[in-house]
């Protein structure tokens, strides 16, 4: 299975358990300084990008507008529903 960089931390390949590992500590990461962040205004989320890119996604920029004030702490996967995971 051929596996986006970011949607490594959601699938791991066996073959790069190292890579995966790796990008799994990013959205932890975001999760942490979320709560760091908590009542001060600020959100702090991770994007699991999937292998999609169209002109949508391009000009996409939700989670750094005013209307994911209630978002923080999410790991948000943007794809094409080709990875098969459940989570996030």
């Amino acid at each position: 299975m051929k596996v986006d960089r970011s949607v490594a931390a959601i699938a791991i390949v066996a073959d790069m358990i190292h890579y995966g590992v790796s990008k799994t500590a990013l959205p932890a990461v975001a999760r942490g300084f979320a709560k760091e962040a908590a009542g001060t205004g600020v959100t702090v989320n991770s994007v699991i990008a999937g292998p999609t890119h169209t002109g949508g996604v391009e000009d996409f920029v939700y989670l750094a507008s005013p209307l994911a004030s209630a978002t923080t702490g999410g790991a948000v996967r943007v794809g094409d529903g080709s990875v098969d995971a459940i989570l996030p």
